[in-house]
């Protein structure tokens, strides 16, 4: 497709020619702004022995710039995931990377970096506004623009410039010494002491190893150090190996590492575990690139000032072990151009205020998503080298069971992924069943944790009244002639509980509930068995629990939703078996006094059983309301009520319970329509 029209005199200067400037070249072509890239190498693509993890949140951009077809063709589709002992054994092994691209389209890809440069490059619109040998050394503002200098002496001017100039970025520096001159940026301080390493990474690839599969990711998790292994198209092994330092680093003491250096890292490492039977040395023996590297982390507050921006690894570094660095430089590259493009249509000649409200937007769109990729990095290096002691525990015990945790905090992640909003929706992210179109048309799914917390407080109110709803009362004797009424309320409230419980039992078992309070609900149905008369306690706490917890993006992928059939079916009969045993063992007369049953009857019956069910059903009531704040439920609060009300009033509380509840799964399991509201801007 051809670019938009062009928006005048405004041109932004792109500092480097990494994945992050030439995606943001491709941005801006497609959006009619005019650009320049300027890299420092006098090639785009170098080997350097450095590969790519592309997920999806990358992968959509690439499609719609008309890009990702081409890279695809350098990859085979990830599917198998084994993790590993330092001992070469094996802790789990799943396919859990063919259930991330069932969930976003996109399949979980490796390959080398400068193959993903490379494919920027040749398909680039314009390849003489890609200039090599250009290595800027000052940026300096002007009475209207900016001005860039080469260390060839050459000289360019701007509206903008960006700074895709990797982790020692001088844009970024250029960004502060402004911005000091001015006395401005008040977290200036903190920023310059924002960057440090605590790790050091040998990466590099290997031709094929004997006993590594394809399609195959490897991790080997041992206190201090382990392997990442990606078994690539054609079998290429990419590999890494982490290690954690004696001491943190931080500049300008960032130690640098020589061939030399390489070979005195890798003797502690060569007959260590990759995969089973598979040591590092016969990756090692087959190297055919290699880089020892420390791992600098930095999270910086100031992306931009004035008429300068950075973007990529310039201003969010992070480590590689869950592979967002590159994909995270492609969403900023399409925020960045998303912004740019918005003010453009407002004018052909912004002013400068016009441009830094710009930056600023985008600088504000994009912190609190990269904060939380850049932690959730930090986190994975350090849990995958056992830094702390429960690590290990985390590692080999709970996680192997946890399920699909880690791809639904991995979808979770991705799927309020940017994309670049002037141009037609990505055809690969378009399929009914993906996360991106559960998130498009559920705007109102992601909110605040607090705010849920808060939604749910009056549960919190409930439990507080179970507990001081139980005052003492005498002994009431319990007898054939008299008990009739308080075994007809045994039955009545057996009969709402059987809704309950059911409801329970089914979201103990849903997928997405995986790791909640939800999983727990026989233990809370225990505890309340303890509590006897309090056992509404234990419950509003549950429904608290489940409410926070449980919130409607768990569902954005449509398998999360399931539930075993067996498992429900069966929870129904057992349930109504038990319910049918004790309504025919309660219409038995009992001949003897139970006077400590009795009294647990009359406080279920006339305290308890209220709180319970009027707790449940304000439970069910939250979940509808968020059904409708997603857009799911369209029905006026008027029907709902009005139905719920009369089914309540006819057949009981425990029936409008149940009538909710398959509310809530109807609406849950409907079809969601493609989003529709992508205009194309290209002829």
């Amino acid at each position: 497709m051809s670019a938009a029209k062009s928006s005048g005199d405004f041109r932004v200067l792109i500092v480097g020619g990494s994945i992050a400037g030439l995606v943001l070249a491709h941005s801006l072509h497609r959006a009619g702004i005019d650009y320049l890239v300027l890299e420092a190498r006098d090639r785009i693509d170098p080997q350097v022995g450095a590969s790519l993890g592309l997920f999806s949140n990358g992968a959509r951009v690439l499609d719609q710039l008309g890009v990702y077809d081409n890279i695809l063709e350098c990859t085979d589709p990830l599917v198998w995931y084994d993790t590993l002992t330092g001992e070469g054994s094996l802790v789990q092994r799943d396919d859990s990377l063919r259930l991330i691209q069932k969930r976003t389209g996109y399949p979980v890809t490796f390959l080398e970096r400068r193959q993903v440069l490379k494919a920027l490059y040749d398909h680039a619109p314009k390849r003489e506004k890609i200039l090599t040998g250009k290595k800027v050394v000052s940026a300096r503002n002007l009475a209207d623009g900016v001005e860039v200098r080469c260390e060839d002496g050459t000289s360019y001017t701007g509206s903008v410039v960006a700074g895709a100039d990797g982790v020692h970025s001088r844009i970024r520096r250029a960004m502060w010494e402004h911005a000091e001159h001015n006395g401005a940026l008040r977290l200036l301080k903190t920023d310059k002491q924002a960057m440090f390493a605590d790790y050091r990474c040998l990466y590099g690839m290997s031709s094929p190893v004997p006993g590594l599969q394809k399609q195959n990711l490897y991790r080997t998790f041992n206190k201090g150090w382990s392997f990442l292994v990606v078994v690539g198209k054609d079998q290429c092994c990419f590999w890494f190996v982490f290690e954690k330092m004696n001491a943190r680093c931080q500049p300008p003491n960032m130690p640098r590492y020589t061939e030399s250096d390489q070979t005195e890292f890798v003797k502690p490492f060569l007959k260590r575990f990759v995969a089973q039977g598979v040591t590092f040395d016969e990756l090692w023996q087959r190297k055919t690139a290699a880089t020892l590297s420390v791992l600098e982390e930095a999270q910086y507050r100031h992306w931009t000032y004035d008429r300068l921006v950075c973007l990529g690894d310039s201003i969010h570094k992070m480590t590689p072990n869950i592979g967002q660095g590159g994909n995270w430089a492609i969403e900023s590259a399409a925020a960045l151009t998303n912004k740019l493009h918005a003010m453009l249509k407002k004018t052909q000649r912004p002013t400068a205020d016009q441009i830094r409200t710009a930056l600023s937007s985008y600088e504000q769109s994009r912190q609190a998503r990269t904060k939380e990729v850049c932690t959730t990095a930090s986190f994975a290096t350090r849990f995958e080298a056992f830094d702390k002691f429960w690590h290990k525990f985390m590692a080999l015990y709970i996680v192997p069971h946890a399920g699909d945790m880690l791809v639904d905090v991995h979808c979770q992640a991705v799927a309020e992924a940017v994309t670049l909003d002037f141009l037609p929706p990505p055809k690969f992210a378009s399929g009914e069943e993906t996360i991106f179109q559960a998130s498009q048309s559920d705007s109102g799914a992601q909110e605040h944790f607090a705010w849920r917390i808060m939604r749910a407080t009056p549960l919190l109110a409930l439990c507080i009244a179970s507990h001081y709803s139980l005052k003492p009362a005498g002994s009431v004797s319990l007898t054939g002639q008299d008990s009739e009424a308080t075994r007809t309320a045994m039955v009545s409230l057996a009969g709402d509980l059987l809704s309950l419980h059911v409801v329970a039992l089914v979201e103990s078992a849903r997928r997405g509930n995986m790791m909640t309070a939800a999983t727990f609900w026989p233990l809370f149905g225990l505890i309340g068995y303890w509590c006897g008369a309090g056992y509404a306690l234990p419950m509003h706490l549950y429904f608290f629990l489940h409410y926070v917890q449980c919130s409607p993006d768990r569902y954005a992928a449509p398998d999360n939703r399931l539930v075993p059939v067996h498992y429900a079916r069966s929870s129904i009969v057992a349930t109504g078996a038990s319910f049918l045993l004790a309504a025919a063992y309660t219409s038995q007369p009992w001949q003897e006094p139970l006077s400590l049953a009795d009294l647990v009857l009359e406080q279920l019956s006339k305290r308890q059983h209220l709180l319970a069910i009027g707790g449940a059903l304000f439970w069910a009531f939250l979940h509808l309301r968020d059904l409708k704040s997603m857009g799911r439920l369209e029905a006026s609060w008027f029907k709902v009520l009005g139905v719920l009300g009369g089914m309540a009033a006819v057949f009981g509380p425990g029936a409008a319970l149940a009538l909710a509840w398959a509310w809530r799964e109807e609406s849950l399991a409907r079809k969601i329509q493609p989003n529709k509201a992508y205009k194309s801007v290209a002829k």
